[in-house]
């Protein structure tokens, strides 16, 4: 199930001053996300990090089918693109912790459980799904 998202660098927390609760559009980059049940965490591919600008934050392991490998870690925060009767907007999902995955031509953002589960993820059997946020 592929949707638009919207990703951006992670922000910089800063002792005694509150996240700004929105982030301007025009800071914004817009992927395509794949949302994956059967993954534990949340992945950014090598050329969706350089896009937007997101910095490696060390090393993590993932497990795949191929076994484990340690993997670039990054922080970043993502966004669902809805429209909504003709209003667009996002809805910010909490930051992610993610690790870096290779390009695939597909997506550029695979969406693990540490994002879906903050919705309620509805998927039908003629392949029509809803993902209830908020």
């Amino acid at each position: 199930m592929l949707i638009p998202v919207a990703v951006q660098p992670a922000q910089m927390i800063v002792p005694g001053v509150a996240p700004t609760p929105w982030i301007p559009e025009g800071r914004v980059t817009e992927l395509k996300g794949l949302i994956d049940t059967g993954a534990s965490g949340t992945c950014l591919t090598r050329s969706a990090a350089l896009k937007v600008g997101i910095r490696s934050r060390g090393k993590t392991n993932m497990s795949g089918v191929h076994g484990v490998a340690p993997r670039n870690r990054q922080r970043f925060s993502l966004g669902a693109i809805y429209n909504d009767n003709g209003e667009r907007g996002y809805f910010w999902f909490e930051e992610v912790s993610g690790a870096e995955m290779a390009d695939n031509g597909v997506f550029d953002v695979l969406i693990g459980m540490d994002v879906i589960s903050q919705g309620d993820l509805h998927v039908m059997r003629d392949g029509h799904f809803s993902w209830v946020l908020g």
